[in-house]
This record gives C-alpha cells, structure tokens and sequence, in this order.
C-alpha cells in the first residue's frame, strides 16, 4: 500500500543480478515535470558503482510520473556501463532513450575476460554488444574500456579501424595481463580512426602503441597515454619521434614500457630532435631507456610537472652528464616546478638537483628511507627554488630516520631558501603526533606539517589519480 492509500503495481527490473519489486502509482505530482528533469539531472552521481541499479533506473521505477519524466529525459540515458556480456540486455533501451544525444561508454570486463584462457577469442563473448555498438559509433564521445587480455583489446580497437566516430573526444583501452604475456597480433603498425578528421580527440590511453591512429588526427590531442612499449614492437627512432612530434596541442603525455637501447642508435642526441611546445606535464615509467630517450630527444620549455617512475641504473652514465642538461644557467626545462621521484633511496638526489634546478615542489613516492641521510647535503646546496617537500609513504621503523634528516635541513636552511611546508602521509602525522610529540613540536617550530592531499599538492599526475582513480 502507498501513501495515497493505492496500491502498487510490482514489477521485476532487469537492471539487476536480482528481482527488484519497485512499485508503480498514478500520484499526482506537484512538481512540474521540466524542474523535476532538471533535478534528475543534477542529482544523477558522476560515477555508477558496479553491479548496482543505475540512478536513473531507479528513479524510474518510483512512480508512473517519475518513469515519464525520466524517459522523457535523453540526457539521462547517455552514460552506457558494461560489466559482462549480460550487459546486452540493457544496451538497446539505452540507446533508444538517449534519442540521437551524444553518448559516454564505459567497459569494465576485466573480471570476466580475466577468467578466459588467453586463446579465447572475445568475439564469441562481447560478439553481439559489438553489433550494437557497430550502428551507433557516429555517437560516441566517450569511449573507454578496461579488460585483462591483450586479444581483447586488440579486439575492440579493430573495430574503429573501418568506422567513422565524428564526434569522439576520449578514446582509452586498457588491459590488465603483464607485458610478459604479450602476443604480438600485429608484426606491422595498425591504423585505427583513420576514417576522416577527428579533429575534436583530446585525449587517448591506449596499451597497445602498434594500433594507433594516424599523425593527421593527433594535432588537437592534449592528452595521450601511450603505454604497452616492448622491445618486441621494435619500436625505431624513426616512428618514436614521429608520433611524438605529430602532437602539436599535447599537455599531458605519460609513457610506459620499456624499448631496448639495441634498437636506437649508439649515441645520445647533442640536441633536441622536436618540441612540444604546450607540454606541461610529463609521465615515465617502466624503461630507464625511454625516460632517457624522451628526456634527450624532447624540447618543452613550458613543462611544469615531471613524474619519474622508472629504472634508474643508467642514468648517472646517460642523463646526468648529457651536454644539453649542463648548460650553465640555461636548464633545459626552464619551467618546470613539480618533481615526483618513485622508488629512489635518495642517493641520486644531488644529481637530480643538479639537472632539474628550478623545482619548487619536489614528491618522493615511496621512497627507500635506508639512504635518508643523503637528502642533508643535497638540500644543503641543492634546490634553492624548493618551497613543499612531500613524502606519500609511511614506515614507522623509518620515520625517525626521516624525522631526524628533515631537522637537519630545514635547520640548515632556515635562514637562506627556507621551506614554507612539509606534507607527508596522514599516518606519518599521526605517528609525529602521538609517538614523538616533542619532536613533532620541534619539526613544526621550523615549518608547516601538514597531511597529503589533493587540496593542498595540485601537482597533475597526483591530482588526476586521486580524484578520478585513474591508475598511476
């Protein structure tokens, strides 16, 4: 019985793993139905949560009234979640309601295609969701896509090989096996949005750097992660610097993978070989040798942010000491502020000062805190532009260390280029506060400690995972 005293009409919604009763009335509303839509629209959540009745399906089985609106209502309906081949039974109303409207997909099938041998073909599987998509691909404007094999993914970009997508600005697949377990469906580099001018795709994540689009629909990226580099795709310096220098708008570039030093020439470049003159932020991970090579090869004078995650090992023989990082009051990235450090132990520290000396914001991402010591003779001389430190790992065993070193520089540079401020992981904090009170008295004395977070260290690779859980 409702509210009115009426009783309600029970029907099974097909939106869930299980029968959901939702009842259905004739009451009358008092809203009308154009600010109800609106309220629809701005309270529908920003991310749908996986395996749960979607907003605006649940706001459609309120009422008879609220199922109206809602339908009525294309803007509703644009954002398209799958999950599992089960997901087919929803696609076509969506479709459907979203009328002729933009639309947003977003595939997450990592768990059922992780569960499928590595031969398995993922036609038989996504075969008929495909077919769906094959007659609405003029609609797309978001496309991404997360699985575990790399045949499916391969898979799914093949079909934006021979199809138009007009109005597509994101395009991202993404795959969860090793590099180990690569296997390699294209000796060759295959074209893919090669069907006119896509001159509104902004940004593209993509595992697989051998499918790529061609140079002529990248000048308005300015966002490209390009991971999935393998030796086996030999990639040569010939395609490195073209598709990188094919990309006159980019911002953000992140590069993952490794190339192999065997399949590039034997000497380091004198001189940039291209620019990217509105590069802002720079991500390398994995290959030591395509950090180096990027680094090298790359002229961007207004780079801002520079993440390193990656080997190390040959940088003292191939970075460090190259001529165009040792200009004397000339650095080669005159603009750049952030440095994130992955996984160092702190014995390059002074090196790093040495090539990047314009750092105002310098992030050890779990760092190896045996070497801590190191950082006192680097800040001593080093970085005399660095105003935020900032340490995202926590081991209690280490925090001493960590403490006692802080101390000592900030002691040393208190009176010439002093830090404004310390951020370091809530625990870290916690630990200062409740285990070293005094300490953390004397550490405060001479700067601000604060948590880490989002408000207070906007550095973008940072920023971009924690708001959005994208990966780092």
């Amino acid at each position: 019985m409702n509210v009115d005293g009426r009783d309600s009409e029970r029907r099974p919604s097909r939106y869930s793993g299980v029968v959901a009763h939702v009842p259905f009335t004739t009451w009358s509303p008092s809203l009308p139905a154009e600010l109800l839509s609106l309220i629809f629209l701005y309270a529908k959540p920003k991310r749908r949560v996986a395996h749960k009745i979607p907003f605006e399906v649940a706001i459609s089985h309120v009422c008879r009234f609220w199922r109206g609106v809602a339908l009525g209502t294309p803007a509703l309906w644009t954002r398209i979640d799958i999950y599992s081949e089960r997901s087919k039974a929803w696609v076509h109303p969506y479709f459907e309601r979203s009328l002729q409207r933009p639309l947003d997909v977003y595939i997450d099938i990592y768990r059922t295609d992780r569960v499928l041998p590595k031969t398995f073909k993922p036609l038989t599987r996504f075969g008929s969701i495909i077919e769906e998509f094959l007659s609405h691909i003029h609609r797309l404007r978001v496309f991404s896509m997360l699985c575990f094999h790399q045949s499916t993914a391969v898979y799914w970009q093949m079909i934006f090989q021979d199809h138009y997508a007009p109005i597509l600005q994101s395009f991202s697949i993404k795959y969860g096996s090793s590099f180990s377990d690569i296997q390699m469906h294209f000796e060759r580099f295959a074209t893919i949005l090669d069907r006119g001018s896509h001159d509104r795709l902004t940004t593209i994540e993509i595992d697989t750097p051998n499918i790529f689009p061609p140079p002529e629909n990248l000048r308005n990226l300015t966002t490209l992660y390009l991971h999935g580099l393998d030796p086996s795709l030999r990639f040569s310096e010939e395609k490195f610097v073209e598709v990188l220098g094919s990309l006159p708008s980019i911002v953000n570039l992140s590069l993952q993978g490794t190339v192999g030093f065997g399949f590039w020439p034997t000497g380091m470049p004198s001189t940039p070989l291209f620019s990217l003159d509105n590069l802002k932020s720079l991500r390398l991970l994995d290959g030591g040798g395509v950090a180096i090579r990027t680094l090298l090869t790359l002229s961007a004078l207004h780079l801002e942010s520079l993440w390193l995650h990656c080997s190390y090992d040959n940088f003292p023989t191939h970075l460090f000491d190259a001529a165009q990082l040792n200009v004397p009051g000339q650095p080669k990235f005159p603009n750049l502020k952030y440095l994130t450090i992955v996984s160092d132990n702190f014995t390059m520290s002074s090196r790093f000062a040495a090539i990047f000396p314009t750092i105002t914001h310098l992030h050890y991402y779990y760092p190896n805190y045996l070497e801590v010591a190191q950082l006192i003779p680097t800040f001593g001389s080093g970085w005399p532009s660095l105003r935020v430190l900032v340490f995202s790992a926590f081991r209690e065993k280490d925090a001493q260390k960590l403490n006692t070193a802080l101390v000592h520089i900030l002691t040393r540079r208190r009176d010439n280029n002093p830090l404004s401020r310390i951020l370091v992981d809530k625990d870290h904090l916690r630990w200062l506060d409740r285990v070293v009170p005094m300490e953390a008295k004397n550490l405060r004395q001479l700067v601000r400690v604060d948590p880490l977070t989002v408000d207070n260290y906007s550095e973008h690779w940072w920023t971009t995972f924690e708001r959005n859980s994208e990966r780092l």
